[in-house]
């Protein structure tokens, strides 16, 4: 896959194989890879997100991505890049397919096309909650097809409805321009503006399931986005608000 050239500030990491790349950019981010650096495997052996649990991976693996930051911020606010990178496959999603093609977002890290999930973000970071010292966010994207195992839960760019013939590298060129884009607007006006790009893609009134970083899982049914992206779900027992980082658990003590 060749990609083209990327945004000013990205420095790829392309390998042709690897773990995974979630795995890979974790050890990059360990060893001082610089702020910027965009992993990308093009046929991972596995790829995993949150408690380890697998991403099936289709008969095509699809795109596997990850970017390396250094925020030096507050894990509370960098939480929310979960949310930017969301957005930003969503929009890269977009100009790929068909102009009436459902585009949704699934809190917290999901995206998806037609009701079926196309892709995945994941959060890991270190250092302690009042500073990070570096944080990965990937991401894994069905492109061509879907695991047959989850049927219409899953999606895929091409089977969801393709605008013509697609180049992979011209998909992950987007992601980046896009990624770019929503951090830059993060930086210089908040949350807000993210956050509400996101939060009208999320369906109100579904049923949905949440485990959460601690294992505790939560079942309700859809009420709310509020302001700093939480979830507010009706639960058996009443109301219930679930934050960003009751999910990605982002570090609450030295790691």
């Amino acid at each position: 896959m060749e990609v083209p050239a990327l945004p000013s500030g990205i420095e790829l990491v392309q390998l042709e194989r690897g773990e995974s790349v979630r795995e890979e950019a974790i050890r990059r981010a360990r060893d001082g890879a610089a702020e910027g650096t965009f992993v990308v495997v093009e046929s991972p052996a596995r790829a995993h997100g949150r408690h380890d649990r697998e991403w099936l991976l289709p008969d095509d693996p699809g795109l596997h991505g990850a970017f390396v930051l250094r925020p030096d911020l507050p894990a509370e606010e960098c939480v929310e890049l979960a949310t930017v990178a969301g957005v930003a496959i969503g929009a890269a999603v977009s100009e790929f397919v068909q102009p009436m093609t459902e585009l949704h977002y699934r809190w917290p890290n999901d995206v998806l096309l037609n009701a079926g999930k196309a892709a995945g973000v994941w959060m890991d970071a270190g250092g302690t909650p009042e500073s990070l010292d570096w944080l990965v966010i990937s991401w894994a994207l069905n492109t061509r097809s879907s695991p047959e195992a989850l049927g219409h839960d899953a999606a895929s760019i091409a089977l969801e409805g393709a605008a013509g013939d697609f180049d992979p590298g011209e998909v992950v060129r987007a992601i980046a321009r896009e990624f770019v884009a929503s951090i830059t607007a993060w930086d210089q006006t908040g949350f807000e503006p993210v956050l509400r790009q996101w939060s009208v893609r999320i369906p109100l009134a579904d049923p949905m399931a949440v485990e959460l970083h601690d294992g505790e899982r939560v079942e309700g049914v859809v009420e709310r986005i509020d302001e700093g992206g939480e979830l507010v779900l009706r639960t058996e027992q009443g109301e219930r608000t679930l934050a960003l980082n009751d999910f990605f658990g982002l570090p609450t003590e030295v790691v």
